[in-house]
């Protein structure tokens, strides 16, 4: 229900929200923060405009916050809740539930997220229970993360297979001395398929 009433906020609320809020391009980059943002990471605006969430988020977060947002997008999900860890500019864990919406333009296509930010570390350090529950959270997200990788192999596995194809029928066609760019380029699929497989293997 929170996240309803969120979606439905002018940015010129959020600007002046207690709670910390920021939008951000749909690469992650921030575009407006409001001051409670600037006191939750302790960045300047000038400072933390410059730098995109990944470079706050908690390097054991990034992969599942990724597999997150791609989601989002391919299933088109407006809006997602997920408890996740930042890095302070003084280098201590932020633990956080992070509420999302995404904005779209006129011809639907995603122009920004706008998140809603809500320091719960004191609740998860001091509080047992709350501790079993980001846990299992935890497990949660690295499961989606999983499912995500799996997905995203199956689909550019089938078109990486598709271009091989065509690229042999083509190789045929072409003339002796052209082929072997042909082959240098089958060569190439073959590559970056077996990149695409330790990634998401990872």
């Amino acid at each position: 229900r929170g996240v309803i009433v969120f979606m439905h906020r002018s940015w010129d609320e959020l600007a002046k929200s207690p709670v910390a809020c920021a939008r951000l391009s749909p690469e992650g980059q921030f575009l407006q923060v409001n001051h409670a943002v600037c006191e939750l990471f302790g960045y300047p605006e000038e400072v933390l405009l410059s730098l995109t969430a990944r470079d706050i988020t908690h390097p054991e977060d990034r992969a599942q916050s990724v597999a997150l947002v791609e989601r989002a997008v391919r299933h088109r999900e407006e809006s997602h809740q997920v408890i996740k860890r930042y890095l302070h500019r003084q280098g201590h864990v932020i633990w956080a539930l992070l509420s999302t919406t995404l904005e779209r333009d006129k011809d639907n296509q995603p122009q920004a997220w706008v998140s809603r930010i809500e320091d719960i570390t004191s609740r998860v350090e001091s509080d047992e229970v709350v501790r079993g529950f980001v846990r299992r959270m935890q497990m949660v997200k690295e499961l989606e993360r999983q499912g995500i990788a799996r997905e995203l192999h199956e689909e550019l596995g089938q078109t990486f297979a598709g271009l091989k194809l065509e690229i042999d029928r083509l190789q045929q066609m072409l003339p002796p001395q052209a082929r072997s760019q042909a082959a240098r380029l089958s060569s190439v699929v073959d590559d970056t398929l077996s990149s695409v497989r330790r990634f998401t293997a990872a």
